[in-house]
């Protein structure tokens, strides 16, 4: 099966019952990017209730997987972001959605709909590439 991740940033926005929800896709090379990321989306909507991710990352050949629903109700937003990358075949990427709320109540199946659709919208206006794993070797010798 191949695998893809991304070049650039790919930009998505949705609103739904006076929320708006903007998804951002990123590749990442390590958790500690991943995290940086967050603070970032943080920052810049501070009017922002929830940013709520996901991200899948090859490491050492092995393939680490995570879902954040920062406070949404489980299972309503990280996952559903988580199954967008996994329907999409991405490695080393990570999708933030951030929700401005707008004064009404999603539901459950309103916020996979919403979350999911965010994701979405932010892989489909990102260019994908073909991942392939890297190994990196280095030689030491005398000069003689």
């Amino acid at each position: 099966m191949k695998r893809y991740t991304v070049e650039g940033i790919g930009r998505g926005t949705l609103k739904s019952r006076g929320s708006k929800f903007f998804g951002f896709i990123h590749s990442i090379d390590s958790l500690e990017s991943y995290k940086h990321l967050i603070s970032v989306y943080r920052l810049e909507y501070p009017e922002s209730c929830h940013v709520c991710s996901a991200y899948r990352l090859i490491v050492n050949k092995r393939l680490d997987e995570y879902a954040s629903d920062d406070g949404e109700p489980k299972g309503s937003s990280g996952l559903p972001i988580l199954n967008e990358l996994k329907r999409h075949n991405l490695v080393n990427v990570a999708v933030y959605v951030v929700r401005v709320f707008g004064g009404s109540l999603l539901g459950i199946s309103g916020l996979i709909d919403a979350y999911s659709t965010a994701a979405l919208l932010s892989i489909d206006y990102v260019k994908k590439i073909q991942w392939e794993e890297k190994e990196y070797i280095s030689f030491d010798y005398s000069y003689s």
